[in-house]
């Protein structure tokens, strides 16, 4: 076997080691209600790190909605990133973080209503989504509208999983 097979090879197997690890942490999102794992403390990191670096711009609704745009930037930085290195492994697996945070979100947006979710920060705290819907009058609505979103995040994920599959396994795939 030539060098260039083995590495090929090795590739490959890269490849479906990392997909059959984004099947394993998609089930509990895709087939639970609320699922959390260990993923989502580093989730709730990067959305209180959005409050915070957002507070700087004065307003308060980009303020709040800062820990949304937070969970939702820094996995797409880092899929930026690894698409202009050409490392399409990383990539999809960094696309599948980004879609995983609309689990997350939609889960947090649905609770609004209700707010019935454990909050950093303990009583008195302003739920985000309650805060968003009633400066955009939406609040009626955001059931549905967190729908959409767990919709579009169980997508994405399906869609970063079978996105590897056929870059791995396609003859001129550039992975």
């Amino acid at each position: 076997m030539e060098l260039k097979d083995i590495e090929k090879r090795n590739q490959l197997i890269g490849n479906i080691t990392v997909m059959v690890i984004m099947i394993i942490i998609s089930v509990p999102y895709l087939t639970q209600k609320t699922p959390y794992s260990l993923i989502d403390y580093v989730n709730l990191a990067f959305h209180e790190a959005g409050h915070f670096v957002l507070a700087l711009q004065g307003s308060e609704f980009i303020h709040i909605l800062g820990g949304t745009l937070g969970q939702l930037f820094v996995p797409c930085v880092f899929s930026i990133y690894f698409f202009k290195k050409k490392d399409y492994r990383a990539f999809f697996f960094t696309i599948f973080w980004f879609f995983e945070n609309f689990i997350n979100i939609s889960i947090y947006m649905a609770d609004a209503p209700y707010q019935q979710l454990p909050l950093l920060g303990g009583d008195g705290v302003v739920h985000d989504w309650v805060y968003l819907c009633g400066e955009l009058k939406c609040l009626r609505n955001i059931e549905a509208m967190a729908m959409m979103v767990r919709v579009t995040g169980t997508l994405g994920m399906i869609a970063s999983i079978m996105g590897l599959g056929l870059f791995s396994f396609y003859k001129k795939s550039p992975i």
